[in-house]
């Protein structure tokens, strides 16, 4: 778990939270972002994106052959 500090409606918050890092591919982002918007407690949920700029073949071949659909 962690603590977010932030600003929502005029004031400044304090919650416990835990951070989910997905690995995916940016062909499946909406439908992972309409899957959190179903399914979150928070109104405004944390979704964000950070492109691979550089990775190790063997890794950047992993995640390619996880995450596309099966034949």
């Amino acid at each position: 778990h962690l603590t977010s500090v932030f600003r929502w409606e005029g004031e400044i918050a304090t919650e416990s939270e835990s951070l989910l890092i997905m690995k995916s591919t940016h062909a499946h982002f909406a439908h992972i972002q309409r899957l959190l918007k179903e399914h979150h407690s928070y109104k405004v949920p944390e979704l964000i994106a950070i492109p691979i700029v550089a990775g190790s073949t063997e890794y950047l071949s992993w995640i390619h052959e996880s995450t596309r659909a099966p034949a």
